[in-house]
């Protein structure tokens, strides 16, 4: 298995951006997310987002709280091209993502990590996170 240079994140784990590795999933956030099976049940009041990807040249966000990364699935509250009244909340294939997105998908860096019900109540509200 090769590994990048920062702390030796496996390469399936994060994306070749124009030449520059976006890490998606750093091992610190690895550390911090749940894994799916943890989650079968969610709570809204309890669950903690650790994790916001984006289409950095469309509308859509995916709110991660929980991920397997052996499959690259994770659990995530989804609004896609800024529609707040279809958002959602299930299952995402990051691998699938990427595949699709290609160099467009992004880990916002910024992000701190917040309740689920939060975010769900901010975008439902036709607010940004």
């Amino acid at each position: 298995m090769k590994f990048v240079t920062e702390s030796q994140i496996p390469l399936s784990l994060t994306y070749l951006q124009k030449g520059v590795n976006m890490i998606l999933f750093t091992q610190a956030l690895l550390r911090k997310l749940p894994r799916i099976e943890e989650t079968a049940e969610y709570d809204m009041e309890e669950s903690i987002v650790y994790v916001k990807l984006f289409d950095c040249m469309g509308g859509s966000t995916w709110y991660i709280y929980a991920y397997n990364p052996e499959t690259e699935e994770a659990m995530a509250f989804v609004r896609l091209n800024n529609d707040y009244q279809f958002a959602e909340i299930g299952y995402v294939s990051i691998t699938e993502l990427k595949e699709a997105l290609g160099w467009r998908l992004e880990r916002d860096r910024h992000f701190s990590p917040r309740k689920l019900s939060a975010i769900y109540d901010t975008v439902k509200a036709g607010g940004h996170v």
